[in-house]
C-alpha cells in the first residue's frame, strides 16, 4: 500500500486484522512523480495481485494506470484508476 501525504503530521497508524505492507509518502514538490516512481519501484510481480485500486491526482493516475497497464502487464478488469 503506497500512500501519500502532504505533510509527517498527516500520517496515520493504521491498523487491520490483514497484514498490511505499507509505504508513506511524504509529498515533495520537486517531485511531481513521486508516487509513480514508488510504483515502478515496487518488488512485488502482477500476477500475486489479485486487485489494483489506484485514487490520486488525474495526472499520476494517468501515469500509473499506463504503467501497470503497458509494463506489469496488469489487464484492465483486475484495475481500478479514479483520479
Amino acid at each position: 500500500m503506497l500512500l501519500k501525504v502532504p505533510t509527517y503530521g498527516d500520517v496515520l497508524a493504521l491498523t487491520s486484522g490483514a497484514a498490511l505492507n505499507r509505504q508513506w509518502l511524504v509529498s515533495d514538490a520537486n517531485d511531481p512523480r513521486q508516487l509513480l516512481a514508488a510504483v515502478r519501484a515496487l518488488r512485488v510481480e502482477s500476477s500475486d495481485v489479485d486487485f489494483w485500486w489506484v485514487a490520486c491526482e488525474k495526472h499520476s493516475a494517468t501515469d500509473v494506470r499506463t504503467h501497470l497497464r503497458e509494463a506489469r502487464g496488469v489487464i484492465t478488469n483486475r484495475l481500478e484508476v479514479a483520479p
